[in-house]
């Protein structure tokens, strides 16, 4: 009886127009939101790709000896689609998720930029973004940059910009 109930269970499933979502390997703890929330993006019959190489881990932020992340949404597509799950004219979408004690990560800082580029103010690492006009209330051709860093004493992201 349970092998019919479980063959049955599989031919549902089959027939079924349910999304397939491509993870990285090793997600750490606290993501699989960010993946839910951009797979919703794409349609059912749409492949959301996360592919590893939008994950960065040179970046120690708040100095706990654990590598955080920053994620790039330039790797998050649909596919057949092949349309990005975040982005558009106002640019690649940057999320930074911090370490927390309880093995987590949070995220802290979510924007959209044309470019990011990090700069280094002795040991500490300071990201330098591009964006569009309208980020800063200009025209979009205008554009704009902002600059952040993470302060250990505020524990979070500080800086000026847009």
């Amino acid at each position: 009886m349970r092998l019919i109930v479980l063959a049955g269970m599989l031919f549902a499933a089959q027939g079924t127009n349910a999304q397939t979502i491509e993870r990285p390997d090793n997600l750490p703890p606290g993501f699989e939101t960010l993946i839910e929330r951009g797979a919703s993006r794409c349609g059912s019959e749409d492949t959301a790709d996360f592919s590893a190489g939008g994950f960065t881990t040179p970046y120690d932020l708040n100095d706990d000896g654990i590598n955080d992340y920053i994620v790039n949404s330039d790797y998050f597509r649909c596919y057949p689609a092949g349309h990005l799950i975040y982005g558009g004219t106002a640019g690649t979408h940057y999320s930074f998720f911090v370490s927390q004690e309880d093995g987590t990560f949070d995220e802290v800082m979510h924007l959209a930029a044309h470019n990011m580029q990090v700069v280094y103010f002795g040991e500490k690492p300071a990201f330098v973004f591009a964006h569009h006009g309208g980020s800063c209330g200009y025209s979009g051709s205008t554009g704009c940059v902002s600059a952040m860093f993470w302060s250990n004493f505020e524990n979070k992201f500080i800086g000026k910009g847009y």
